[in-house]
């Protein structure tokens, strides 16, 4: 198929027990198989997020169309149609509503409800392999830019990594990641808004030790003491898996830690019974597998998140 075919569209809800989910279902052109589509569902990562990430899925998504996947996406509790709001939720209760997503999904009749996966980026890098390990059924997981260390551990990395990107000397990183330290101590130990306020008034200085964090809110502290508490450790996820998986990252990603997070994967896999891993790491790309701004993805990225799911998915 070519750029331009013209998918079937169809819009859905699902309910996860605590919010109602808006999102479509997409399906690819041609004739349906006899058994149905394989199918995939997608994870957004942190933060507001329609079904469509502001339209960054929509060349991801087609890459998955384009090799006769079907592709199910929602709006992230409190955006677009969805109901709730995502700082009111843990990883486990993310990693319930792609459950629940799933259940939804193998259960339409144009689906083939034996070969459905999943493809997490960022923060749904973490919630694809809890899925990954609570469900049985799920035949492919593609962790895109997922760390494979803990919330904290990503937040000293991206402080530092976006700053020596900026320019900024040795003693403002030094400052930035002791106030980051600091920051995360407050979140374990579930402190108020307003008590972390008082504690770093830094948290408001324009390009403070702090500005990675900047437009921190009630609500997002909120989510950010809900994560912390306790903290996920991928380490403890990751050697649940039993699909095949992707790992796709970025070699210049200022957030997660490409290396550091490939190597521990492959820990995480180097054991008996273990299914097939794949871990790409695309030179010159960041975040979102891009090498020179929206739109510019690495030579082979979707192309090769296509195949790799047509074959996952067989």
């Amino acid at each position: 198929m070519t750029a331009g075919t013209a998918f079937d569209t169809r819009p859905m809800t699902f309910t996860d027990g605590r919010n109602t989910l808006a999102g479509t279902l997409h399906l690819p052109a041609g004739d349906r198989p006899a058994s149905g589509w394989p199918a995939v569902v997608m994870i957004a990562g942190s933060g507001d997020s329609d079904r469509d990430a502001s339209g960054w899925f929509a060349p991801i998504r087609d890459a998955f169309l384009q090799h006769g996947i079907a592709v199910l996406s929602w709006d992230k509790p409190g955006c677009g149609g969805s109901s709730g709001h995502w700082t009111t939720q843990t990883f486990s209760q993310r990693a319930d509503e792609a459950l629940a997503g799933l259940a939804w999904l193998r259960a339409q009749p144009a689906i083939d409800a034996t070969r459905t996966g999943l493809w997490g980026h960022s923060q749904g890098g973490w919630i694809g392999p809890i899925v990954a390990a609570r469900d049985p059924d799920l035949h492919a997981l593609v962790i895109n830019s997922g760390p494979a260390v803990d919330a904290h551990a990503q937040d000293l990395y991206g402080v530092e990594q976006t700053m020596r990107k900026a320019g900024k000397s040795g003693a403002e990183i030094r400052r930035a990641l002791a106030a980051t330290e600091r920051l995360h101590g407050a979140a374990s130990a579930g402190l108020s808004f307003a008590q972390l306020e008082r504690m770093l008034p830094e948290l408001h200085i324009k390009d403070g030790p702090l500005a990675y964090f900047a437009g921190m809110t009630p609500a997002i502290w909120h989510f950010f003491c809900l994560i912390a508490n306790p903290l996920l450790d991928p380490m403890d996820v990751l050697p649940q898996i039993r699909c095949p998986t992707l790992a796709v990252f970025g070699a210049n990603d200022p957030l997660t830690p490409p290396e550091q997070s490939a190597a521990l994967i492959r820990q995480a896999f180097a054991r008996p019974g273990a299914p097939p891993l794949t871990i790409r790491i695309y030179p010159g790309a960041e975040h979102r597998i891009e090498t020179h701004g929206p739109g510019t993805y690495a030579d082979g990225y979707l192309d090769g998140l296509g195949t790799w799911m047509a074959g996952a998915l067989g």
